[in-house]
């Protein structure tokens, strides 16, 4: 990270805290470097300056922002070690994508080592059943999903659907199991298509359902007899569309406090499948 970061501002983060505890760096222009723990949110002394935020966004692209222009369209970088980079600035939409003119802003999350409450699940994976992971942003859910699926691949034929690299990280730098195999990249509408038949899954894993299309897409995979393990933004079970509760038996709820990953509640179904 202190390449990326440079030797001085990482020198002051780690004067405030220990690289264990480091969950993300957030860079604005014109704005204090804002720091994120574990457990707190303070600010450095240094002002991230327009020369400053555009030497970090080079680091992260090796100088060649042509490679990365599709990440970038989509608003974040996959840097080493899992790290994944947010961005937002002023940018144009041409055929539905983006275009970056000038970066304003980057959010840069570092994957926590530290084990989730996994073990808290009991024997979740006998037998697995379609299970959702809720909790509001920061409430660990990627943390829990990454755990979960390193249990259930060395178990299972798990395929991990990985649209933005942040579970098993860029050439599978975070881990899978000796069961595992991984897709990058591919939005999940265009995954049943053929993949899923390829490869025969016994298990799709994928992180943040958003749209209706992923609905869809995850209820084909659940019809055509895979099981399924997936997360979502919300902070209750109420708040989880309906069509998207009729898939999911199990539902896991999670909150960021005391400290994130904090299991709130684990909802079994009564049918495993």
């Amino acid at each position: 990270m202190e390449k990326l970061f440079g030797q001085e501002v990482y020198g002051a983060i780690l004067q405030n805290c220990s690289a264990e505890e480091l969950c993300e760096v957030r860079l604005r222009l014109f704005q204090k470097i804002q720091i994120k723990t574990v457990s707190a949110v303070f600010f450095l002394d240094t002002v991230c300056t327009e020369e400053y935020l555009t030497k970090v966004l080079s680091t992260a692209v090796n100088g060649c922002f042509y490679a990365y222009e599709r990440e970038i369209a989509q608003g974040y970088i996959d840097y080493e070690k899992g790290i994944r980079i947010g961005i937002v600035g002023r940018g144009t939409l041409s055929e539905r994508q983006i275009g970056y003119k000038k970066i304003y802003a980057l959010c840069i999350r570092i994957p926590r080592k530290k084990r989730s409450a996994v073990e808290k699940l009991g024997n979740f994976y006998t037998p697995f059943q379609n299970t959702l992971i809720i909790a509001p942003p920061y409430g660990g859910k990627t943390t829990l999903l990454r755990d979960m699926l390193a249990v259930l691949s060395e178990r299972y034929d798990t395929l991990v659907l990985d649209e933005r690299c942040e579970l098993v990280g860029k050439d599978l730098v975070l881990g899978i199991g000796t069961r595992g195999d991984v897709l990058q990249g591919i939005e999940k509408e265009y995954v049943y298509q053929g993949i899923i038949r390829s490869m025969n899954p016994e298990i799709i894993v994928c992180d943040e359902l958003f749209s209706q299309t992923d609905f869809e897409a995850i209820r084909r995979i659940s019809e055509a007899g895979i099981r399924c393990l997936a997360s979502y933004h919300a902070e209750e079970v109420q708040k989880v569309p309906e069509s998207l509760r009729e898939i999911f038996p199990s539902v896991i709820t999670l909150s960021a406090h005391p400290t994130p990953g904090t299991i709130l509640s684990y909802k079994r179904g009564s049918h495993a499948r």
